[in-house]
């Protein structure tokens, strides 16, 4: 049937294919710093591994865009080593201390910097309130005081013109300026504490900035490590095909060798040997030149005969000739002496 292979004949040793060689590509090997456990956002990211791969490059190469991604908690307000760090001060009486560079780290930072701008919004809205305040009720008291007469004081008939709307005035004036002092004054501690609390913690813009750098470094590092994995594996497989194309052609060989090998034995079988083909041409010729000696001896041919009998071996001769253009096995099979020269016989008898 087709597709079915024909059983090998017993024993006939028949050649194994050879065991090519497997292909294997070649694995990107990327930068330290680049690697998924140093990377945020992959499930393999361990902020103790990016620290001290970062710490690394800070001694090393502190011009690596990621030598600043990592950052050890500072303790008692003191950094510990290089990196990133900061006091997460939300001026809500709250100073976590913080460290490292990741995308939710960033996104926190960025949140505290919105809530320290709009409570400093809030203590601003309120500080504008209490001065208006403290000015509009000024002026109330302004206009109160203005319609006060003066005071006249002359203990021995004679005395001494006391403005006391203008002296109320001035208190009221006095009074508007300490409340203004104190207004401003608490307003400008809260905007003391708010800018040490931004210059403590994370600046968001540097941190984002610092992330997208390291990040466009790993990514130049990923094309360098995958150009030079493909090409590495490009050799590799040219190699390995060569390799197979050699052992695959080596079986091939061998298997045409065997066949030809295999045919030659049926040759050697099938067709005979030379001294063979001779025997058997010398066995078949002398008892046709017996008889045809028996033709001549005994019975003298007339001329029709002698004629009819060089025909025949003319045309004998021709047959013999056209015969070593034919196989080897089917050579001198239907040639025959007797066959040209069997009408003679008959004539001549």
């Amino acid at each position: 049937a087709k597709g079915v292979k024909k059983p090998a004949p017993a024993g006939k040793l028949v050649r194994q294919p050879p065991k090519l060689i497997e292909f294997g590509s070649t694995k990107p090997e990327y930068a330290p710093e680049c690697k998924d456990d140093v990377t945020p956002g992959t499930s393999s990211f361990k902020e103790a591994k990016q620290w001290e791969v970062s710490a690394g490059l800070a001694d090393s190469n502190p011009d690596n865009p990621c030598a600043s991604q990592g950052g050890e908690k500072p303790k008692g307000g003191e950094a510990q080593g290089q990196g990133t760090w900061w006091i997460a001060d939300t001026l809500s009486g709250s100073k976590k201390t913080d460290a490292g560079i990741t995308y939710k780290k960033i996104g926190a930072c960025w949140q505290r910097d919105f809530d320290r701008a709009l409570a400093m919004e809030k203590h601003a809205r309120t500080h504008t309130i209490v001065d208006g305040v403290l000015t509009r009720v000024n002026a109330v008291f302004q206009t109160l005081f203005a319609a006060v007469p003066d005071a006249m004081m002359s203990p021995i008939g004679f005395g001494v013109k006391i403005p006391t709307g203008k002296m109320l005035g001035g208190i009221a004036n006095l009074l508007q300026d300490i409340g203004t002092a104190a207004n401003d004054g608490v307003f400008a501690e809260r905007q003391w504490k708010n800018a040490n609390a931004g210059y403590n913690d994370c600046p968001p813009d540097a941190l984002g900035m610092a992330r997208i750098f390291c990040d466009l470094h790993c990514i130049r590092d990923a094309v360098k490590a995958g150009d030079n994995a493909i090409l590495e594996s490009l050799e590799n497989a040219v190699d390995v095909m060569g390799q197979n194309m050699d052992l695959l052609g080596e079986h091939f060989a061998g298997v045409e060798t065997d066949e030809i090998n295999e045919v030659k034995d049926m040759l050697k079988e099938l067709v005979p040997t030379s001294m063979q083909q001779i025997g058997s041409m010398r066995s078949h010729l002398i008892p046709m030149f017996t008889e045809m000696h028996g033709f001549v001896v005994n019975k003298p041919f007339d001329e029709s005969t002698s004629l009819s009998v060089r025909r025949a071996l003319d045309g004998y001769s021709e047959a013999f000739a056209s015969e070593h253009r034919k196989p080897k096995q089917e050579r001198f099979s239907n040639v025959s002496l007797s066959q040209h020269l069997s009408h003679v016989t008959r004539r001549t008898e």
